[in-house]
């Protein structure tokens, strides 16, 4: 299990990084995100969740876990702008900062920047959101190791 102020933090440096994103917000549900979204927010909001974690560990000796992370990044759309054309501009959009994120992600891999040093590139999947909690927009689940923890 990681550290949960070293993934928070990693993210709050990623919205510096990445054009496009405004904000960021760390959650554990979505009864929590429901709530942290009704507060004065910017958009494109990075939404972090809490990371689950599964151990892989042979032995007490060598901690060593499976973590799997789940981002979403959401923009707020107004009933009046769901229209066909609208939604394809606003995917378009965020699909372009998610591919930012995921190229950020690796290259801190290949640099060994943690937390991302054990980052399994191969198991990136990417879901579109429509209407998330009045929110279009994309999440992304990966798998990344951690040592220790």
């Amino acid at each position: 299990m990681i550290n949960i102020k070293t993934y928070r933090q990693y993210w709050i440096d990623m919205v510096t990084r990445i054009t496009g994103l405004e904000g960021q917000i760390i959650v554990a549900n979505e009864a929590q995100l429901k709530n942290k979204l009704t507060k004065n927010v910017k958009y494109p909001l990075l939404v972090i969740t809490v990371p689950s974690a599964n151990p892989a560990s042979r032995d007490a000796d060598n901690v060593i876990e499976n973590n799997t992370g789940l981002i979403f990044l959401l923009t707020k759309v107004a009933a009046s702008d769901r229209d066909v054309d609208n939604y394809v501009n606003t995917m378009e959009s965020l699909q372009n900062i998610m591919k930012n994120i995921k190229e950020a992600m690796t290259d801190d891999f290949a640099q060994c920047k943690a937390p991302m040093t054990q980052l399994d590139v191969r198991s990136f999947h990417e879901d579109p959101e429509y209407n998330y909690l009045g929110h279009d927009g994309w999440s992304l689940s990966f798998q990344f190791g951690t040592v220790g923890w």
